[in-house]
């Protein structure tokens, strides 16, 4: 299949712990970006009922932007720290891009279904009500968050997968996920209260040998 053809030609960059720490990331993003999904859905009821308007906003409508803001904030940090930008951020997750990339094909690039349906979502939003119904403070958040994914898919289209996450995710619209398949289920950490979740601490690699390597 189109995974395994992909796979098969990240081999030579991966290293195995690498490829668990990316799993362990891949899996505490997509929580976050479950969680976002869930608020922006409730943003987007509210406004469909009339109870968040560019004019007004009752006091559920502000609780629920509140929560979507928060929310959005902390997973702009998540999706930062997932994305290793620089060699001192690959030393530091236990990862590499093409690690990292490895992963997200073998899951289906979920996190990217996350990503680009929250951000669809308030960008519809912001045009027809959030512009003119929320804080300076929180369209700054909106602001960050929506950097942070382009940020995300820079990356991906450094490393040749951008059009292909593209057309998976569409490919998902039409045949639905089977969700006894997802390898990332088998990897997930029992609940914790998520302002006291520290990040895993990544798995030691090895370091690479530079004449090895892939070549910057």
């Amino acid at each position: 299949g189109w995974k395994d053809e992909f796979l098969e030609s990240y081999k030579q960059f991966l290293d195995p712990a690498g490829v668990q720490n990316a799993k362990m990331s891949d899996v505490r993003l997509l929580k976050s970006m479950e969680k976002l999904a869930g608020k922006v859905v409730a943003v987007k009821k509210l406004v469909d009922e009339g109870k968040i308007s560019a004019e007004s906003q009752s006091v559920m409508g502000k609780r629920a932007l509140t929560n979507m803001t928060d929310q959005m904030a902390a997973s702009e940090q998540e999706i930062a720290r997932f994305m290793p930008m620089t060699g001192a951020d690959e030393e530091k997750v236990g990862y590499d891009k093409f690690e990292l990339g490895a992963v997200m094909i073998e899951d289906g690039f979920h996190v990217y279904e996350h990503l680009k349906a929250t951000k669809d979502i308030i960008n519809d939003l912001q045009e027809n009500v959030l512009s003119d119904a929320l804080p300076s403070h929180q369209k700054s958040i909106i602001q960050f968050y929506a950097r942070q994914v382009q940020s995300f898919c820079d990356v991906m289209a450094d490393i040749g997968l951008f059009r292909l996450m593209e057309d998976i995710v569409e490919m998902y619209k039409i045949v639905p996920r089977n969700k006894t398949q997802e390898p990332q289920t088998e990897v997930l950490a029992p609940e914790t209260p998520e302002k006291s979740m520290p990040p895993a601490k990544p798995v030691q690699k090895p370091k690479r040998d530079p004449d090895k390597g892939l070549a910057e």
